[in-house]
């Protein structure tokens, strides 16, 4: 056949035309179909749904669509007793007077022209169109109840309802999504309270206009509940169906209010943990849902108005997980989407939660005793937490990255280890980037990432955690955990961790690479910004700020390299840092260390050959530490 082979064997040996592209082509293939596996059937069923209603919106709306005339909405009245919610919401700086808005680091000018608006307001980034539209930011510029602020939102409510009607095709991707509605029943609740405060008649012709749309709002979330999401997206929509049930009078108030009730109890059972994690495993998401569940707790409590008790325990288990994973910073950990929330106050939730629930105790010790997985060693001088956990539930991990047995550390109060953040959500190297295994402090094998994370939210195969321990050994916290990500380069290909941490001394990361044949094995470290790396003799000094910290590290068969790495503090802001990368090509099974030295000697530390087990010895602190490995070569 013109001296073209056939044979696999030249197929592997890269000497068949075209093979590349079909072996790509196979790959995404593959990737397609885990990500489709892990779907329940009625998120399938109900995406089909959403597209055919979106085609038969799109070809009747030119036909048939009209403007909702203000004197054609439904007669609302709203509860005067409804109270006036606490807020820990915030935003950057917002003009509604010159028309200008920032969200994700990235400011805008919207013009009041309403084509002009919409054609603007397409050439953003959809996150920022969704909180342009959320109307959240209203809130903090109401809480004044100043007069002439309360005139500037009212007017502005009444031009964003004629530039964006739920009938004005090119509206409904982004001003009428299920989860942007949502958050506007929320935010024009709290806004009517508010306007009501700044001395608003309730008779005034745009407030009697504010509650007819909400009736629209809440029939068009009842009618489109997100249940091909799920996760926090529906939870968002049971929250702003339960408010608006709450404060609207009537027959239909009342249907969604029993739609939300039930729901409410399942999804709390279903996406909070034993240990009072949100299951997405993302700390952002975890300080925003608990902000959810205790508004609901405060309108109720008010209202006097009686829910699932569960309710209630669960706010206190979400409350006490926070205070246990906070840095000493007062801030979260940047563990999967996470990065300093630009829309909620960390602190000011983690104080609400406390006042509200009367300081729960912290209820979770420390270690893995919960389900997340993520273990915390707290002591006077160091905060450490180890990702063991599985990820994101298996339907919606949007939100996951590729960072099992990555670890963050601070150390006297500053931030020394850090995961990377995020920079957004629209499909981006940045975005790639934060996602991959090489954007966390933990072990990347031949370039692969551990769970095939794709697009902006698509995940194929993912790693598990085969399993994990965590014990007390004398002074030493020893936290320890397997996942199985990379079998699917290699059957037996496991990565083990084990991360010893005796206070005020030293932490030890040992790592077993198990396995057979020869592979690439590349570990990084990723130092928060500010921090400095310079070579000493076989090992590294850290140091910023008058600290310094000694890094010594195992025989390897490269010299560690100090690289240049982009660090996401907050969305859309992007900073340089230093990381420090291992990498060599070695014949597995294969053992590692790095131990991170806060003062005086190292300790004795040996991997044996066998890959059985990690012997640490520290004389002076009366510490002899031998740990077997979890997997058995």
């Amino acid at each position: 056949m013109d001296g073209i082979s056939f044979r696999p064997s030249a197929w592997k040996n890269n000497s068949y035309p075209g093979h590349k592209d079909i072996f790509v082509f196979l790959k995404q293939v593959k990737v397609y179909f885990w990500s489709l596996w892990y779907l329940k059937p009625s998120q399938v069923l109900w995406r089909l749904v959403r597209t055919f209603k979106g085609l038969a919106w799109n070809i009747v709306l030119p036909v048939h669509g009209r403007p909702v005339r203000i004197e054609d909405l439904p007669r609302a009245e709203a509860r005067e007793d409804f109270p006036d919610l606490d807020s820990c919401l915030r935003n950057e700086p917002i003009d509604l007077k010159a028309s200008r808005f920032s969200f994700l680091n990235d400011s805008r000018l919207i013009l009041r022209d309403s084509s002009a608006a919409r054609a603007e307001l397409s050439r953003a980034p959809l996150l920022w169109q969704y909180h342009f539209h959320y109307h959240d930011y209203l809130v903090p510029l109401l809480k004044s109840r100043d007069r002439q602020e309360a005139e500037t939102a009212l007017e502005f409510i009444a031009w964003w309802r004629e530039a964006f009607p739920l009938d004005k095709k090119g509206s409904r991707k982004a001003a009428w999504h299920p989860y942007v509605i949502s958050k506007r029943i929320e935010a024009w609740i709290r806004a009517y309270v508010l306007l009501r405060k700044a001395g608003i008649s309730p008779v005034d012709q745009r407030m009697r206009t504010m509650l007819g749309d909400l009736v629209l709002h809440g029939r068009e979330l009842h009618a489109n509940l997100e249940r091909g999401t799920l996760a926090n997206h529906l939870f968002q929509n049971i929250k702003a169906l339960m408010l608006i049930g709450l404060f609207l009078h009537g027959k239909e108030s009342r249907r969604w209010l029993a739609t939300a009730e039930p729901l409410l109890s399942r999804e709390i059972r279903e996406q909070i943990l034993e240990d009072g994690c949100h299951f997405e495993m993302s700390p952002m998401y975890h300080v925003a849902l608990l902000h959810d569940v205790l508004d609901i707790l405060e309108t109720v409590a008010s209202l006097r108005v009686t829910i699932d008790k569960n309710v209630r325990r669960t706010a206190e288990k979400m409350t006490a997980f926070l205070e246990r994973i906070l840095h000493p910073d007062g801030e979260i950990p940047f563990l999967n989407d996470s990065t300093k929330p630009f829309f909620i106050d960390t602190r000011c939730v983690l104080a609400r939660g406390r006042a509200m629930l009367n300081e729960p105790s912290m209820s979770v010790a420390a270690g893995n005793e919960g389900a997340s997985g993520y273990m915390v060693h707290r002591s006077s001088d160091l905060f450490l937490v180890f990702d063991a956990g599985q990820g994101a539930p298996d339907y919606q991990p949007g939100h996951l990255h590729a960072d099992a047995l990555s670890f963050e550390m601070s150390w006297k109060g500053k931030r020394w280890i850090s995961d990377t953040g995020v920079y957004h959500y629209m499909e981006c190297p940045e975005r790639r980037y934060s996602r991959s295994t090489a954007a966390h402090s933990t072990v990347e094998i031949d370039g692969e990432n551990q769970s095939e994370v794709w697009k902006s939210f698509r995940v194929g195969r993912r790693a598990r955690i085969v399993s994990r321990s965590f014990r007390k050994v004398g002074a030493a916290d020893v936290f320890q955990a397997v996942h199985d990500g990379y079998t699917r380069l290699e059957k037996g290909l496991l990565h083990e961790r084990c991360v010893v941490i005796l206070p005020g001394r030293f932490v030890v990361v040992a790592d077993w690479i198990h396995g057979k044949e020869e592979h690439e094995i590349t570990s990084r470290f990723h130092f928060h910004p500010g921090i400095e790396l310079e070579r000493d003799g076989d090992g590294f000094i850290a140091q910023s700020e008058g600290l310094r910290q000694r890094i010594l590290y195992s025989e390897m068969t490269s010299r560690p390299i100090v690289e240049v790495t982009s660090y996401f503090p907050e969305f859309g802001k992007k900073i340089d840092r230093k990381t420090l990368r291992y990498s060599e090509r070695v014949s597995l099974p294969v053992r590692r260390f790095t131990l991170f030295l806060f003062d005086g000697d190292a300790p004795g530390i040996d991997l044996d050959q066998d890959g059985k087990f990690l012997h640490i010895s520290a004389t002076n602190d009366q510490l002899d530490i031998a740990l077997d490995s979890i997997i058995t070569p």
